[in-house]
């Protein structure tokens, strides 16, 4: 499982002290290298006005699409602003109220969660985590019993990050460190058997709800989808993954497609139906490994991206094929002088 939340604002804290730094120092210093001034005496126009000045030049040297921030002074928002965009497709601007995954942040949240119920007695730190579950939820090994909850939030529990969701210890708990996504969700299992509830429905009462994060979840609610940014990733990206496995189902239904129509009429030449038909089921079978291991990696989200990509190259090499047909046809010798057409058989 891949943690989410969706938070109301990226917030970009700014603490600010002592009067020893000269207030002529800006956020440029940040990008040389230089300690970030602390600048409490100056009024909110100035920092504000430096970010407004920073934030957009720092996004064009780091490629960022689009980011909202939060001035917080006092313990109060004292200004919001969005920068970029949403999506680069449509170019939609980021806007203060857009949402945004904040991915592992959600550790912290679970953590929090978990501690409260230390405090409440329904788990310890020092318990072995698979004592709370009627069934285990870890492989056997020689390990399953020696896990902790005090492990899991050091990430000392020897499991392993999340990509492949194996459940394997990598190494015995508490001999290194390792940072492990399945150790969050075998957490989750458990705070959900211990308290009988889910990790949203805990998060909303504990932290959400206290805090006023009306628009903070663990699932991305269609109440919300649309004021949430989309995940940005360079096209090359889904092409590749979708190529791979197209190819090799294009390959393996090209043949099989001109084996049927050699027996059904003699003939090897493929026609044009042949060509968009053969296309189009290498297209809905290359998609089914994709969507297997961006479900097993949590990345479904990168679906939509990989699926217009595998679109545009299965009509670009379809129409290349009909268009190398057709020139090959005219510049053939038996074709000269005749008019050529393309027949749907």
């Amino acid at each position: 499982m891949k943690f989410i939340i969706l938070s109301l604002f990226a917030l970009f804290a700014i603490f600010l002290g002592p009067a020893a730094y000269s207030q002529t120092e800006t956020f440029s210093e940040i990008s040389s290298g230089q300690e970030a001034p602390l600048r409490l005496s100056e009024p909110d126009g100035a920092i504000i006005a430096d970010l407004e000045s920073y934030i957009p030049e720092y996004m064009r040297e780091e490629d960022i699409p689009g980011v909202a921030v939060a001035l917080i002074r006092g313990g109060k928002i004292v200004w919001t602003g969005g920068f970029g965009v949403v999506n680069t497709i449509t170019a939609k601007p980021v806007i203060p109220e857009t949402l945004f995954e904040v991915a592992s942040n959600s550790k912290a949240v679970t953590a929090y969660i978990a501690l409260r119920l230390v405090d409440q007695g329904k788990l310890s730190l020092d318990d072995p985590l698979n004592v709370y579950l009627p069934e285990p939820w870890l492989p056997p090994s020689e390990y399953r019993d020696a896990i902790t909850l005090r492990h899991v939030l050091y990430h000392t529990s020897g499991l392993g990050a999340g990509l492949t969701l194996s459940r394997d210890n990598l190494f015995a708990p508490g001999d290194g460190y390792y940072y492990s996504g399945v150790a969050f969700m075998y957490l989750q299992e458990v705070i959900g058997q211990v308290t009988g509830q889910s990790l949203e429905n805990l998060a909303r009462g504990m932290v959400f709800a206290p805090l006023g994060m009306s628009s903070s979840s663990f699932i991305n609610y269609k109440e919300i989808t649309p004021r949430t940014a989309g995940g940005h990733i360079h096209a090359l990206v889904p092409a590749l993954l979708f190529a791979v496995p197209y190819m090799v189902s294009l390959i393996i239904v090209g043949l099989l497609g001109l084996m049927i129509q050699r027996i059904l009429t003699g003939r090897w030449q493929p026609t044009r139906w042949m060509v968009i038909v053969v296309c189009a089921v290498a297209y809905v079978l290359s998609l089914l490994p994709v969507l297997i291991l961006l479900g097993r990696i949590g990345w479904l989200e990168f679906v939509w991206q990989i699926a217009l990509c595998g679109l545009v190259l299965t009509i670009a090499f379809a129409l290349a094929f009909l268009l190398g047909r057709i020139i090959i046809f005219r510049l053939s010798p038996g074709s000269r002088g005749k008019r050529i057409t393309l027949t749907i058989v």
